[in-house]
Order: C-alpha cells, then structure tokens, then sequence
C-alpha cells in the first residue's frame, strides 16, 4: 500500500474542500488540546501582569493561535516525522533467502531473516524430503512456507 507524501491525521479527508477542511483541522483534537492549554496560560499570564480576568481572556485568544502557530504546531509536526511505518506481512519471507543461526536437530532450528530492514530470528523447519538432513550455522537456506501465526517458516537447502 503506497503512502502519500503529505500524512494527516485521523478523521481528516484529503478530498475535501477548503471550507470543510478547514473545520476538520480546527476539531483536530491534537489542536483543540493544544490551544486550550495555551489559552490557559497566556490568560494566566494577562492575569499575573495585572489585566483583569475580561481583558487577559480576550488578549489570550490571540496569544494562544500565535504560539501554536509559530512554536506549537511546528513542533508536532517535527515529532510525526519520526512515526513508525507499518511492519510488512510475513508472508513477504516466501520464497527469501534465510541463513541457519543454530545447528538443525530432527529437522528444527533457528534461522535469521531480513525483513524491513531488520534481522529477524524465526523458528525453521526443513522440508519433509530434507528432514533428517544435517543443517550447519551459517547455511544458507529458502523459505517454503510461512505460518504467521505461530511465527515459523518451513526452509529447504539452497
């Protein structure tokens, strides 16, 4: 499944309109959050320098949209972009090359796989044809077969 370069968050359809939109940002609970807090505090701070509670709720409004906008904001997005990305199923090792970790017994052992990027270990079995086999450490093995459930795969000699 492709990702678009530009991610938004939950609740906020891309096709929409600029008027709509707009209004799907503005109850984007991220942002509802954070100018509520700020809110909060500039009023506390109008109220601090002597502004009485009217007057220090008014300049607190703007205060609040300039400091998300300028500080907040920016902020969040600068945190999204280091967001995990999805794992990919294991059905992607079928067929993959695999190295054995450990050395088989009665057909069973580990072996290391790369997926997403990353070293996996996962528990092997040799196929039925090769089953009484000797398999080494560092022998080089293919994927026959997933089962994602229990997180084993069936392998055969290269």
């Amino acid at each position: 499944m492709a990702r678009s370069a530009h991610s938004g968050h939950a609740g906020v359809r891309h096709g929409a309109t600029s008027g709509s939109r707009s209004l799907l940002e503005i109850l984007d609970p991220r942002l509802l959050f954070s100018l509520t807090a700020l809110f909060g505090a500039s009023g506390q701070i109008g109220v601090a320098l002597g502004l009485g509670a009217g007057w220090a709720a008014v300049v607190a409004v703007p205060a609040a949209v300039g400091l998300e906008w300028a500080i907040v904001g920016r902020l969040w997005r600068l945190a999204m972009r280091f967001e995990g990305q999805p794992s990919s199923p294991m059905e992607t090792l079928l067929y993959e090359e695999v190295e054995a970790v450990t050395t088989f017994r009665n057909g069973k052992g580990l072996v290391r796989a790369v997926k997403d990027g990353r070293s996996v270990q996962l528990m092997a079995h040799l196929d039925e044809v090769q089953e009484g086999d000797a398999v080494r450490t560092g022998e080089r093995l293919r994927v026959l077969d997933v089962d994602p459930e229990n997180e084993r795969v069936k392998v055969t000699r290269i």
